[in-house]
């Protein structure tokens, strides 16, 4: 049967029972069990746990009809959602008669859960024993829902605080009250702590030729490779933000801490598909132990970032630990920054010019522009005094910017003082390409100064061609090649260079290092590899220039290999503008008396075979 009882509001819920024997008339009884019947849901069991009244609250709640619920035991509405040591304690209280409070979730015929403030009172019977419960319950579920969604939202909140968007690892700040926290039971128990630092290699480049989202790519993949790597030592892992990512590890010693790293290192090595494309990323990490490079964690993220600087001055691509010299290294690099921009403020730097002589002297001499330094300590100083610099791209660009406009405004002044040059020389770096405007500017400054374009040759290096953004440095090469600027390939045979780009690249020269001219009067090995260069080049429409060229000998041994455009001391050094027209002068006056070769039948014959030997057609043509 349906009882028509309710307990009052939750404060009261030791009092319906008083109540219904408080006397009183019919009217007040029946108004009473109304008032309870509507808001409150009650059973009563016997000490079973078996059903024997209901009222009409509690099957609308539960889902069940009376008689389906008459004669079942209570447990027919367990949800799952507490454990047997809560039901242990509830008939332990219970089965004392004494009355038992709190929430149970229990579960509806459909399946779904409802949650009731619950309060058990046990019934004696007059001889004092115990013959029912009575349970009175409120429906809180929209409360405990609400609870549970706080809950979340505060957990989600928390997770926000503390999680970098992106990867899912701990951001930067999570990182450092977790990183204080190591050091502080490191400094209790004695033991060691190692943070790293990792950066990954040309990620800029990435982004500006890939763009954003491959670049957001990459780190996803980065960080899941950090967060799997499966290494004990590693305590915890976050990124900092950009491309840079910290690491904690424990109880280690140097030897373990470059193990642990060098095999993230080649985790990192290993390909990683983007938009369908595999693509070789490397990274530079730099770290410092607790406690003997630092006490604090202010301290020992300084040390790991001067060591993570010298990973990355180290050519990247390594792991490198903190040693004191690298705060005196780091103290240097940073004065000389600073000296370098205030020396291109104050007008202390300076392009010298070094004639490019063509020995058969049917066209003007050219020039290769050369950046020099009149810096108030030293003097007159060269770029290998302070091509440190050049590792810092904001100031390599900087230098760049100076040495484009300088050596341009310098053929408009030697057009006026009526000096001819065929082209100027200029070389660049991967830095200058980063902000994919290099050809922009040297367009808005080849019409500010009247300047054609084939009186500029742009001169790079093979290892530029090694990084990622080598497509894009590509790219940019095609379209000055296009607006009628030379390309000359500087320090041929020193990096990496594959005779492929030779033949990919839009190339118009190609120059010979130093370090093979300087023995190629000695007719060793040197003197092999300069003439296959000589003939392959010349063999694919290119132009062969020879650098480092300081003797008669070395001059006529390379004019009889074919090799007939030079550079070097023999000639002259580099001057400044103001010495150009004495200067070459000079030049011309030294080339008058000698005998220079010029190619015949024979070494083209010469030619065609080295190309037959290589795979390579001697009548190809120049790119256009």
């Amino acid at each position: 049967m349906i009882l028509q009882i309710a307990p009052p509001p939750r404060s009261a819920y030791s009092t319906p029972l008083m109540l219904l024997n408080h006397p009183m008339d019919a009217s007040e009884r029946e108004f009473i069990l109304h008032a309870l019947n509507s808001t409150a849901i009650v059973a009563i069991t016997d000490i079973r746990g078996t059903i024997v009244l209901v009222n009409q609250r509690f099957t609308e709640i539960s889902g069940y009809s009376e008689q389906e619920l008459l004669g079942q035991n209570h447990r027919m509405l367990q949800s799952g959602q507490h454990s047997q040591d809560f039901f242990r304690a509830m008939y332990a209280t219970i089965a004392k008669g004494k009355i038992w409070r709190d929430e149970i979730c229990n579960r509806r015929k459909d399946g779904t859960l409802y949650w009731v403030a619950t309060t058990i009172v046990p019934y004696r019977s007059l001889h004092g024993r115990i013959e029912r419960y009575i349970s009175i319950r409120f429906d809180i579920t929209d409360r405990k829902f609400a609870e549970t969604h706080l809950r979340d939202s505060r957990a989600a909140l928390r997770a926000a605080v503390i999680t970098d968007p992106l990867t899912g690892l701990i951001n930067r700040r999570e990182f450092s009250v977790r990183l204080t926290q190591s050091l502080a039971l490191a400094s209790n128990t004695g033991t060691a702590v190692a943070l790293a630092l990792l950066d990954v290699d040309h990620f800029k480049t990435i982004n500006d030729f890939y763009g954003h989202d491959a670049g957001d790519t990459l780190l996803i993949h980065i960080a899941d490779r950090l967060r799997n790597s499966a290494l004990a030592p590693i305590h915890f892992v976050a990124r900092l933000g950009g491309d840079e990512f910290a690491i904690a590890l424990d109880n280690e010693t140097a030897g373990d801490i470059d193990q642990t790293l060098e095999h993230i290192l080649n985790l990192i090595r290993q390909p990683i598909e983007i938009n369908g494309v595999s693509h070789h990323c490397t990274a530079s990490i730099g770290y410092a132990s607790y406690p003997q490079d630092g006490e604090s964690e202010k301290e020992l993220f300084k040390c790991a970032d001067l060591a993570l600087y010298e990973a990355k001055a180290q050519e990247r691509n390594r792991v490198i630990p903190f040693v004191p010299r690298l705060r005196a290294i780091f103290d240097r690099r940073i004065e000389f920054q600073q000296a370098v921009e205030t020396g291109l403020r104050m007008g202390q730097f300076a392009v010298h010019y070094q004639p490019i002589v063509p020995l058969s002297g049917q066209k003007p001499l050219s020039l290769e522009a050369l950046l020099r330094w009149h810096h108030p300590q030293l003097g007159l100083i060269t770029p290998q005094a302070f091509g440190e610099i050049f590792e810092e791209p904001s100031t390599a660009v900087q230098i760049g910017h100076f040495i484009l406009e300088r050596a341009i405004s310098d053929i408009a002044t030697m057009r006026a003082r009526a000096i001819r040059v065929d082209r100027i020389s200029i070389n660049v770096t991967a830095a200058d390409f980063r902000n994919h405007d290099f050809t922009a500017r040297l367009t808005t400054l080849l019409g500010r100064y009247a300047v054609s374009p084939e009186q500029i040759c742009i001169e790079v290096t093979e290892t530029m061609f090694l990084d990622t953004g080598s497509t894009g440095i590509q790219q940019d090469l095609q379209q000055l090649h296009d607006l009628g600027v030379k390309i000359a390939l500087d320090d041929f045979g020193t990096g990496y260079a594959s005779l492929t780009h030779l033949v990919s690249l839009p190339f118009d020269i190609v120059k010979i290092d130093r370090s093979f001219t300087s023995n190629i009067t000695r007719h060793g090995p040197e003197t092999v590899i300069v003439q296959g260069v000589i003939d392959i080049v010349r063999g694919i429409g290119r132009s062969v220039i020879a650098e480092g060229i300081e003797t008669l000998a070395q001059l006529e041994q390379l004019n009889t290999m074919g090799c007939d455009t030079m550079q070097g001391w023999f000639f002259s050094r580099a001057c400044p503008p103001e010495d150009l027209e004495t200067v070459m002068n000079s030049v011309w006056t030294q080339l008058m008396p000698l005998k220079v070769h010029h190619h015949t039948a024979r070494a083209h014959e010469r030619i065609n075979r080295t190309m037959l030997n290589t795979g390579l057609n001697a009548g190809a043509k120049k790119p256009v």
